[in-house]
């Protein structure tokens, strides 16, 4: 499965889990408020949930989600 692919599924479970959006870091370089990741945050209100400082990578989101999943059920 391509990283495209993955994102786009990431995207989906978390809209779905708690109307999540998930946003990609565009900075050019990693610093010390950018690692290149991810970042989790909620629609409605745009407060920052998982990653402010875009540190989670899709492995750790998709973890999290399938971890959300099993205590749901």
């Amino acid at each position: 499965m391509t990283e495209t692919a993955r994102e786009a599924r990431v995207r989906r479970a978390l809209w779905r889990q708690g109307r999540h959006v998930l946003r990609k870091d565009r900075a050019r370089s990693i610093n010390l408020d950018h690692f290149g990741g991810y970042m989790v945050v909620d629609a409605d209100s745009n407060f920052i949930v998982a990653g402010a400082r875009y540190d989670l990578s899709l492995d750790d989101l998709e973890a999290q989600i399938a971890e959300d999943a099993v205590s749901r059920s």
